[in-house]
């Protein structure tokens, strides 16, 4: 087994809670009297990017040597998945929850992690896959960080409910773009 293989079990634990969290929300969210669209689409968003993050974990095989703390750089956002999409659907049961209630209580939160998992994401496109600060794919990156950045400060309702829309938009078009063919980020 190499050292990516041995790292990727817990990444791959982690993302598997989180989609499991999020699969599992979403059918009580979907069958819930009091659903809101939006958080539902939140859901589904965390769903495409836990996909979309496995996909994208295979740029580090260009990981060389692998440290302690490359390993936690490599765990923070499979961690910041779970965590968001803990606060979206928590464990205890939820068929009565006001989901537009409980949105707007935890969407900061959310968003203020969504700001980091950006950050990291970048930081680690730069330094362990070797791409370049300037590389398109950071165009996508950007738009998400300003939509998670607009969530986290917007006070209108109409806006931070077009967020969940805007950012599986994003995420598909990004994947199409730039994500199509595994390992995309890893400089040649």
């Amino acid at each position: 087994m190499s050292q990516f293989e041995y790292v990727m079990v817990m990444v791959a634990l982690i993302l598997a809670l989180a989609v499991a969290q999020a699969l599992r929300g979403l059918s009580e969210v979907v069958t819930s009297e009091k659903r809101f669209w939006p958080h539902t689409v939140w859901l589904m968003y965390y769903v495409l990017l836990v996909i979309q993050m496995w996909w994208a974990y295979w740029d580090y095989t260009n990981v060389e040597v692998w440290r302690f703390t490359t390993y936690l750089f490599a765990l923070t956002n499979p961690i910041i998945m779970f965590a968001s999409v803990h606060l979206l659907v928590p464990f205890a049961h939820t068929s009565a929850i006001d989901w537009r209630k409980h949105l707007s209580a935890v969407r900061r939160s959310v968003c203020g992690l969504g700001v980091i998992f950006i950050a990291t994401a970048v930081v680690a496109n730069v330094i362990f896959f070797g791409s370049p600060w300037l590389h398109p794919y950071r165009i996508f990156q950007g738009l998400v960080g300003a939509l998670y950045l607009i969530g986290l400060f917007s006070k209108n309702e109409t806006i931070n409910n077009a967020i969940p829309y805007l950012l599986i938009s994003t995420v598909v078009v990004g994947q199409l773009v730039v994500r199509l063919n595994i390992g995309a980020l890893i400089a040649d």
